[in-house]
C-alpha cells in the first residue's frame, strides 16, 4: 500500500499514518500489519482511505473535524471511536439511505463491531444498528451529547447483547427510550440530561442492570394529579435484581417520589438537589430499605425533604456514608427500624449531621434488647423516640432532656421493669401491655406525663 494523496487525500491523515507506520509519504507499507490505528486530535477532515486498511480491528479518530466516514471495507473492525467530530450528522449501514452523503458515517453490513463511540458529534439520524441492518454485535455504545437526536428513538433494537449504553443529552423522552426493553444484557444505562422525559420510563425488562443514571432529567410526574413518581416504581428487586448504582440528582422527582426497597446489591444512591420551582416538584420523602451493601447515599440540597427511611440496611456499618444531610433543613424524621443498633447514643451519633432531627424510630434493632438505660446525652435534641419491639426486659431513663416529649417502648412483651424519674418533658409514653397492672412501673417526677 502506497502512502500517497491518491489513497489518502487528507494531508494530516497521511502525516499521522507516516508517523504510525514509520514510512515517509510516497513510500509503501504493509497494510496487513496495521490492526489498530489511533489518529485522534490530528486536524483530519477527510478519513478517506481507511477503507483500504482491511486488517483494522480498532480505529480511533476522535477530536477531529471529519466530514464523512466510509467504513465499508473493514470486515474485522471491532472498535470504532469517532467521538468529538462535530461535522458528523448521520449514521447508517450500506443497506440504508444516505450512505454516500457528506456528514454521514457508513458501515459495512455484518461487521463484528463491539465498541462504538459517537459522542459529542451532531448526529441527528441513527439507524444502522436496528433490525435488518445486520450490525448486531455491539456491547458498548455512546451517543452522548448529540442533542440533534431530540424526539427520535435510536434504531438499536437489534443490539440484544448491549451491556453499556450512554444517551446523555440526546433529547430522549419516556417514549423514545422504550427501545431499551429489548436489552436484557444491559448493565449500564446513562440517560442523564434529557429534560423532556415528562414522566418516567419503564426499566422492568432490564434484568442485568447494575448502573442507572437519570440525573438532570425532568422526571416530575403529573403535578396536578398528586400521583406517585413512577421512576423508582418501575425499579424493583424482581425486575432489576443486580442494581448497584442509581444516580438521580437534579431531576425534580417531586413530593410523591417513591424510594428503593429490597435491592440487596445496591451500593450507591444519589438523589441530591431534587428541588423544583414548586413545592410539588420538590422531594419530601425518600427511603432505601433492605440494602445491606449500601455505602453511599447523597441527599444534598433537598430543602423540602422531611423524612428519610433506612430500614433493614444492616446498620451501623463503618463503610456507610450519608452525604449532604446538613443541607436538608426540613429533615426531622429518621427511620432506622430492623437494623443492628446496640444503643440510642450510637444512632444519634451516626446521624448527627441531620441538624433538624426530631423523631427517630429504632424498632426491632437486635442489639437493643435486654436491660436498656437511656440517658439525656443519648437523645440529642430528639422530641420523639420509638424503641418498640426490641426485646427490652428492663428500661431505665433517669433525667431525660426536656426536649423529649414522646417515648414509645411498646411491643416489648418481655419487659418486667420500667423506671423513669424526673423527666419533665415527657407528655406521651407507650409501654408494653404486659405491664398494664402497674407492677414493675416506677414513674416519679414526670410532671407533664398525663
Amino acid at each position: 500500500m502506497t502512502l500517497n494523496s491518491a489513497n489518502f487525500p487528507d494531508a494530516n491523515f497521511r502525516a499521522a499514518l507516516s508517523t504510525i507506520t514509520g514510512v515517509s509519504v510516497g513510500s509503501s507499507f504493509n497494510e496487513a500489519t496495521l490492526t489498530e490505528l489511533d489518529v485522534s486530535n490530528k486536524g483530519i477532515t477527510n478519513i478517506k482511505g481507511v477503507e483500504l486498511l482491511t486488517a483494522l480491528t480498532k480505529l480511533i479518530a476522535s477530536h477531529n473535524d471529519i466530514q464523512f466516514a466510509n467504513i465499508t471495507n473493514n470486515p474485522h473492525l471491532e472498535w470504532l471511536d469517532l467521538s468529538d467530530n462535530p461535522a458528523l450528522r448521520g449514521f447508517n449501514s450500506t443497506s440504508g439511505s444516505g450512505s454516500t452523503s457528506t456528514h454521514w458515517i457508513t458501515l459495512t453490513n455484518n461487521m463484528p463491531l463491539k465498541h462504538l463511540d459517537l459522542s459529542n458529534c451532531n448526529i441527528g439520524y441513527f439507524q444502522a444498528l436496528s433490525t435488518g441492518y445486520h450490525v448486531n454485535s455491539l456491547t458498548w455504545l455512546s451517543l452522548a451529547n448529540n442533542p440533534a437526536m431530540a424526539g427520535w428513538s435510536p434504531g438499536i433494537t437489534a443490539q440484544t447483547g448491549l451491556k453499556y449504553c450512554d444517551l446523555t443529552n440526546t433529547g430522549q423522552t419516556s417514549t423514545s427510550v422504550g427501545f431499551t426493553s429489548a436489552f436484557t444484557s444491559l448493565e449500564t444505562l446513562i440517560l442523564a440530561n434529557n429534560s423532556s422525559f415528562g414522566y418516567s420510563p419503564s426499566f422492568e425488562h432490564l434484568s442485568a442492570l447494575k448502573y442507572l443514571d437519570i440525573s438532570y432529567c425532568d422526571l416530575f410526574f403529573r403535578e396536578n394529579e398528586g400521583t406517585t413518581n413512577y421512576l423508582l416504581h418501575y425499579l424493583t428487586p424482581t425486575n432489576n435484581p443486580n442494581l448497584e448504582t442509581v444516580l438521580a440528582s437534579h431531576s425534580k422527582m417531586g413530593q410523591h417520589t417513591e424510594g428503593l426497597t429490597g435491592f440487596t446489591n445496591l451500593k450507591k444512591v444519589d438523589v441530591s438537589h431534587n428541588v423544583g420551582s414548586t413545592t410539588a416538584q420538590s422531594m419530601t420523602q425518600f427511603w432505601v430499605n433492605g440494602s445491606p451493601l449500601l455505602d453511599t447515599l447523597d441527599i444534598s440540597g433537598n430543602t423540602g425533604l422531611t423524612y428519610l427511611k433506612l430500614n433493614n440496611d444492616n446498620l451501623p456499618r463503618n463503610n456507610f456514608t450519608l452525604i449532604g444531610a446538613e443541607t436538608c433543613p426540613a429533615l426531622n424524621s429518621l427511620y432506622l427500624n430492623d437494623n443492628k443498633y446496640t444503643s440510642v447514643a450510637q444512632a444519634t451519633s451516626d446521624f448527627s449531621s441531620i441538624s433538624a432531627l426530631e423523631f427517630m424510630y429504632l424498632e426491632n434493632n437486635e442489639g437493643l434488647g435486654g436491660e436498656l438505660t437511656l440517658n439525656a446525652a443519648d437523645c440529642g435534641s430528639l422530641k420523639g423516640l420509638d424503641l418498640g419491639n426490641n426485646g427490652i426486659t428492663s428500661f431505665n431513663a433517669p433525667s431525660l432532656p426536656s426536649t423529649l416529649t414522646a417515648l414509645m417502648i411498646g411491643d416489648n412483651p418481655a419487659m418486667t421493669r420500667l423506671e423513669m424519674h424526673n423527666n419533665p418533658g415527657i407528655t406521651k409514653m407507650t409501654a408494653s401491655p404486659t405491664m398494664s397492672d402497674g407492677s414493675g412501673l416506677y414513674l416519679l417526677g414526670n410532671t407533664a406525663l398525663t
